[in-house]
């Protein structure tokens, strides 16, 4: 075997592992959304009919943020950050009324548009999908069809809480409140100009820019979660 072969297997090898990576976002988006409209078509509005479509939003939220985390051991945050802006844009059209993210039941709390206890119900049950998700993906880490999968499912369930935090308690805490805030700020003010307002697709496109970007500007200091249940 010749030295340019050589060099050639470990991007050959890389690139399956991507390609791994991409089916299991995608399966796992167009299973998700599928799940959500049957549920939709399926069932009257009621508060379990909206537990289940947050239940749906937690579990696609924590597996894309899983096998996000094997894109970044595999390309660094580049492409990262693509696929996370791709996942994200697909989750803020997908997802509707549904959310796995709990500030948005309080938000509809406090403005009166849902009652204390449907907002209670609904941050658990998507926090119920996101505690699930680690069940549904090991098993497919345990197949080992990537190389970045080998030993992954054993590492995330011995993994500590904080392995992420580079600073103090406070400080990760001050940094993950500002970075929420600032992500739910950013789409009023794009909402705002007069240049955006009648397209919402590009707001949304880039609202979860500035999402992205936050999330990597506290990648070495929280990790840059952004939501509880991640």
């Amino acid at each position: 075997m010749d030295a340019d072969t050589m060099e050639e297997l470990p991007h050959v090898h890389s690139s399956w592992c991507l390609l791994i990576s991409t089916l299991i976002l995608a399966l796992t988006a167009i299973t998700t959304s599928a799940l959500r409209s049957v549920v939709r078509y399926s069932l009257p509005p009621t508060l379990s009919a909206h537990c289940l479509l947050d239940l749906l939003c937690g579990l696609e939220l924590c597996v894309c943020g899983f096998e996000l985390g094997v894109i970044l051991d595999i390309y660094d945050v580049p492409l990262y950050s693509f696929f996370l802006w791709t996942v994200l844009v697909w989750q803020a059209i997908s997802w509707g009324d549904a959310t796995a993210n709990p500030y948005s039941h309080l938000l509809r709390w406090q403005a009166g548009t849902q009652p204390a206890v449907q907002a209670v119900v609904r941050v658990a049950a998507g926090a119920a999908g996101a505690l699930s998700s680690y069940m549904m993906l090991a098993p497919l880490w345990k197949y080992e069809l990537s190389h970045f999968h080998q030993g992954r499912a054993d590492r995330s369930a011995t993994g500590s809480c904080g392995d992420d935090l580079q600073v103090s308690i406070i400080s990760g805490t001050l940094v993950e409140l500002l970075g929420t805030l600032l992500c739910f700020l950013s789409g009023f003010l794009l909402s705002d100009l007069p240049q955006l307002k009648t397209k919402p697709l590009l707001i949304t496109c880039l609202d979860n820019a500035v999402g992205v970007a936050l999330v990597i500007a506290a990648f070495d200091l929280t990790g840059g979660y952004f939501n509880p249940a991640l």
